[in-house]
């Protein structure tokens, strides 16, 4: 599928989907950004193989802003809140 090999201009446009499987997609594209992916964290349409993508990846995982992002994520599974609000700075 097109969002795995997506260039940047074609991952804004295709950010912009609903269809759970091109977000699943774009978030195994190997030159996925954090700040794409911090977009693609507050939207409620993750479901919890998107989180768990996104947990899985230790370069986005560092990055505090998108923990907070994540935090605030209505949608975040129970499994993962604990983890990362832990992760948040005070």
């Amino acid at each position: 599928m097109l969002a795995a090999k997506a260039n940047a201009e074609e991952r804004v446009i295709l950010m912009r989907e609903v269809d759970p499987r091109v977000l699943d997609f774009l978030l195994k594209n190997p030159s996925l950004t954090v700040e794409e992916v911090r977009r693609l964290a507050s939207r409620l349409a993750l479901n919890h193989g998107h989180f768990a993508q996104i947990a899985r990846n230790p370069t986005w995982m560092g990055d505090e802003m998108l923990r907070t992002i994540l935090a605030r994520n209505p949608r975040l599974p129970e499994f993962m809140a604990e983890t990362v609000m832990v992760t948040l700075s005070t």
